[in-house]
C-alpha cells in the first residue's frame, strides 16, 4: 500500500506522538510499504525542525519526509505548502493516516481528504481526552465546531491507544458510530540496551518525560518529601524537558518542602543515556493528571524497572493485569504508599510481570492489526456522514 502520515511537526521534544510515528513508519516500510510523513517544519516555541540536526527525531531511511515550511512557527502552524501537499495526496497515496487535532495542517489535511476522497485514520494522540479538551476550552470548542468535528465523522477509523481514550471519543460521537473508534495500543520498539553505567551516584526514583503540568509533577514531588526521611539514601531524578516554564513551578515546590538536595533535574536524555537512567532507577514514575497511553511506561518496562502510574494514565490497567508495578491515586498520600510498596517488594519481583507488559506492545503483531485497519478503510473510502 501507498500510505501517507500526516502530522503538524515531528520535532523530537514533542515526546510520544513523535516517537510512535517515528518507528510506526519504519515498521510499515519494512514490511514493504510505500510510506511518507507529510509534515511541517514547526517544532513548537517558535523552533524550526532541521531534519537530521541535533535532538531532532531520526526517521527510518527508507520513509519519505515531506517537510513543509510553516508561516509561523507557532500553534496552529499554519502551512501552505502541507495544505497544497495534502490536497494533492489522492493521485500519490492509497490511505492516509492522520496523528492529532487542532492544528491547522492535520485539520485541513483532513478537510481535503474527505473533499477528495482520501481515506483516513485518525489517531487523536489523547488531544480528545477530557483534560486536555479542557484546556483553552472555548477556542477548541470552536475549533471542533468549524473543523474537527466534520473531520472526526470523516474518518473511516479512529485509532484509540487505550481504552481510556476510546471512552474519550466515544463521548463525542454518537452510538451509531461507535464502531468506527477501533483500540490499538501503540508498538514500542526494543530501547537500546543499557551501558551499564550508573548515571546518578545514589539510588533514585525516575520520572522521564516532559516537565509539564499535566504529568503530575508537583503531587510527586509532595509524594517523595513524605518518604524521604525512611528512605535517607533515595533520590528523586526529573528528566525531560521543560514546558511552559513549569519546572521552575516544580523547582519552587521543592525549595518550598525543603528537598532541593534530594531532588535532581537532568534536563533531555535520549538514546544510550537514556536507557541508563532507566535501566538504573529503582523504579520509574508517570503520575499524569491525564495520559492516553505512555509510551515510557513500556521503556521502563524493557528495561526491567517496575512502573508506578496514576489511574489516569492510559496504561494503567495493563500494568495492574500483568502486575508490573503499581497504580495509585494523585493523592500525595496514596501515592507515597505505593512509592513505599514497590522499594519494599524489590525490582526483581515485578520482572515477570515487567516483560509481559513489554511483549504484549511489541510492533509485529500490532502492525499487522494495523494493515488490517488499512485494507478495511480502502473497502469503506467514504463513511457517510449522519
Amino acid at each position: 500500500m501507498r500510505i501517507l502520515h500526516v502530522i503538524a511537526g515531528v520535532a523530537a521534544e514533542s515526546g510520544g506522538p513523535t516517537e510512535v510515528l517515528r518507528q510506526m513508519t519504519a515498521e510499515l516500510a519494512r514490511r514493504g510499504h510505500s510510506v511518507s510523513v507529510l509534515t511541517t517544519d514547526a517544532a513548537g516555541a517558535g523552533r524550526r525542525y532541521q531534519p537530521g540536526g541535533p535532538g531532532q527525531a531520526v526517521f527510518d531511511p527508507a520513509v519519505h519526509m515531506d517537510v513543509q515550511r510553516a508561516l509561523r512557527a507557532w500553534v496552529p502552524y499554519p502551512s501552505g505548502g502541507h495544505l497544497l501537499g495534502s490536497w494533492r495526496a489522492p493521485t500519490a497515496f492509497d490511505v492516509a493516516h492522520v496523528h492529532g487535532v487542532f492544528t491547522l495542517p492535520v485539520s485541513l489535511a483532513m478537510a481535503a481528504f474527505r473533499a477528495r476522497g482520501l481515506p483516513y485514520l485518525l489517531r487523536p494522540c489523547g488531544m480528545l481526552d477530557s483534560y486536555s479538551l479542557r484546556q483553552r476550552q472555548h477556542l477548541k470548542a470552536a475549533w471542533m465546531m468549524a473543523l474537527d468535528r466534520p473531520n472526526l465523522l470523516g474518518a473511516a477509523h479512529i485509532q484509540a491507544s487505550t481504552e481510556h481514550e476510546a471512552e474519550a471519543v466515544r463521548a463525542l460521537m454518537s452510538k451509531p458510530l461507535h464502531s468506527r473508534i477501533v483500540v490499538l495500543p501503540q508498538g514500542v520498539a526494543t530501547p537500546l540496551a543499557a551501558s551499564g553505567r550508573r548515571p546518578h551516584a545514589r539510588p533514585y526514583l525516575l520520572f522521564l518525560s516532559r516537565i509539564a503540568r499535566k504529568k503530575g509533577l508537583i503531587g510527586l514531588v509532595d509524594a517523595f518529601a513524605l518518604i524521604v526521611h525512611a528512605h535517607p539514601e533515595l533520590d528523586l531524578v526529573l528528566a525531560g524537558p521543560d514546558e511552559a516554564g513549569h519546572r521552575a513551578e516544580v523547582e519552587a515546590r521543592v525549595q518550598a518542602l525543603g528537598i532541593a538536595d534530594r531532588v535532581v533535574f537532568v534536563g533531555s536524555v535520549a538514546g544510550s543515556d537514556k536507557s541508563d537512567w532507566f535501566a538504573a532507577a529503582e523504579a520509574f514514575v508517570l503520575p499524569s493528571l491525564d495520559e492516553n497511553f505512555g509510551v515510557v511506561v513500556i521503556e521502563a518496562a524493557h528495561h526491567g524497572t517496575p512502573v508506578i502510574v496514576s489511574s489516569e494514565v492510559g496504561l494503567a490497567p495493563a500494568v495492574r493485569r500483568h502486575g508490573a508495578g503499581r497504580v495509585t491515586t494523585l493523592a500525595p498520600a496514596d501515592l507515597a504508599a505505593a512509592l513505599n510498596d514497590v522499594l519494599a517488594t524489590g525490582r526483581t519481583r515485578f520482572a515477570a510481570g515487567l516483560a509481559a507488559l513489554a511483549a504484549e506492545h511489541a510492533w509485529p503483531h500490532l502492525i499487522e492489526r494495523l494493515e488490517t485497519l488499512y485494507r478495511d478503510a480502502l473497502g469503506n473510502s467514504r463513511p457517510k456522514i449522519p
